[in-house]
């Protein structure tokens, strides 16, 4: 809650505290969070992961909050992580060696071909043409299959929205 402290005024805390406890009420009060994240001069660089999540419900596209929280915490987790491109020996590895753990690795793996397609595309391209890697359109087809898969079909659908939204957010 620390955000709220630091966003609203002191007679307005209480307020959307006890909005928030309210299922139905927190998405309101995410979004009115988000705007005045978005309208503060600077970051508030203590709650970043708030912040995150406040921008990504920014959304204006029919998304779930599910589908919210889980693109706000696949973008703190790979942006945490040393290596954020997908790595197709990743997954191959987890399929082959342990099948159990397969559906944590294929949502890992949509997760980064989300992640990294919607911050690095144009690195990802320079990376296809000049080196012949493989295209981001490639990890963006397999995220989107990996996503179905896992029977997440939602997010599979919306992952060319989600890819732009976070792009437009981000400033990327």
């Amino acid at each position: 809650m620390g955000v709220i402290d630091s966003l609203f005024k002191q007679g307005e805390i209480e307020a959307v505290k006890s909005l928030w406890d309210d299922p139905e009420c927190r998405r309101s009060v995410i979004r009115e969070e988000s705007k005045r994240i978005l309208k503060e001069d600077k970051p508030i660089f203590s709650h970043p992961q708030e912040q995150i999540m406040a921008m990504v419900y920014q959304a204006d596209f029919n998304c779930s909050d599910d589908e919210c929280v889980f693109v706000a915490g696949a973008i703190i987790k790979n942006m945490r992580s040393t290596n954020i491109f997908p790595q197709l020996e990743e997954l191959f590895t987890d399929f082959v060696f342990r099948p159990e753990r397969s559906n944590y690795a294929s949502m890992n793996f949509a997760s980064k071909c989300l992640v990294s397609t919607s911050f690095f595309y144009k690195n990802m391209e320079r990376l296809h043409k000049r080196y012949s890697a493989l295209s981001p359109e490639y990890y963006i087809a397999v995220g989107k299959k990996a996503f179905e898969v896992i029977n997440m079909p939602k997010l599979s659908q919306h992952f060319d929205n989600w890819r732009s939204h976070i792009s437009e957010f981000f400033c990327v």
